[in-house]
């Protein structure tokens, strides 16, 4: 049984969730120039941003398209290096986004809505031709565009990150048990949620003399953000029985 969502899938997933990236832009003189953006993604798997026509960046995409959006929402965190990022590579040019586009953009980014109205602001599209995705120390890969374009979001994306920190904050002893009786880390004393997705849940379990990532499966895999609390409600008891 699979138990992991592919290279391609999950990167598909950690684009869809993004609403900030960090852009790279080449400028003038060729020396990448680095700024915070707001994204949407379209449904192809490219990304949507807006711009103004003061803003730096978009002044180098204007001269030289060539662009990189690189997603990594957990860089804030102590074990950021063992999170999942995404880099995409392409070519960022105007474009005109359809009504369904720019509602969706808007929902992610309400004070986008002002900016339009001004008329110094304007969609652009990085076109995704590369794409560099890392889950975490030791997996990662470079995905060809059709590799990156074929996938789909994970079935869960809408709620995991929301799961994983309600998780990590109020059901900890549930994710030891998880560690010890579905992961085999009967060593372990701690445990956190890195992530979860449609086929399972990436754990850190440690103890004083050791820490490890495990990977516990979800057996059925789910097919809908429904099944989700369901199933760890049913995980958790099963754990706690087998324990006595």
């Amino acid at each position: 049984m699979t138990t992991q969502i592919t290279l391609a899938q999950a990167a598909r997933t950690l684009v869809q969730q993004a609403s900030r990236a960090v852009l790279a832009t080449l400028d003038e003189n060729g020396h990448p120039y680095t700024s915070v953006v707001e994204v949407s993604p379209l449904a192809n798997g490219n990304a949507l941003l807006l711009m103004s026509r003061l803003a730096e960046h978009r002044q180098f995409l204007d001269r030289d398209a060539r662009a990189s959006i690189t997603i990594a929402p957990h860089i804030h965190t102590d074990d950021a290096l063992a999170r999942p990022r995404v880099a995409l590579q392409g070519i960022a040019e105007l474009y005109d986004a359809n009504d369904s586009e720019r509602d969706e953009y808007i929902a992610r980014h309400p004070d986008a809505e002002l900016y339009l109205s001004l008329g110094d602001f304007h969609f652009y599209c990085l076109e995704v031709k590369r794409v560099r995705y890392i889950a975490g120390f030791g997996r990662m890969d470079w995905l060809t565009t059709d590799q990156y374009a074929q996938a789909e979001p994970d079935p869960v994306w809408e709620i995991a990150p929301g799961a994983v920190e309600h998780m990590n904050d109020d059901h900890r002893d549930s994710i030891l048990l998880y560690a010890q009786f579905f992961g085999g880390a009967d060593w372990a004393t701690e445990a956190y949620l890195l992530d979860l997705d449609s086929l399972g849940m990436d754990i850190r379990a440690s103890s004083e003399q050791q820490a490890e990532t495990l990977r516990v499966a979800f057996d059925p895999p789910l097919t809908s953000a429904a099944q989700l609390r369901p199933r760890v409600v049913a995980m958790s008891q099963q754990a706690k029985s087998a324990d006595g």
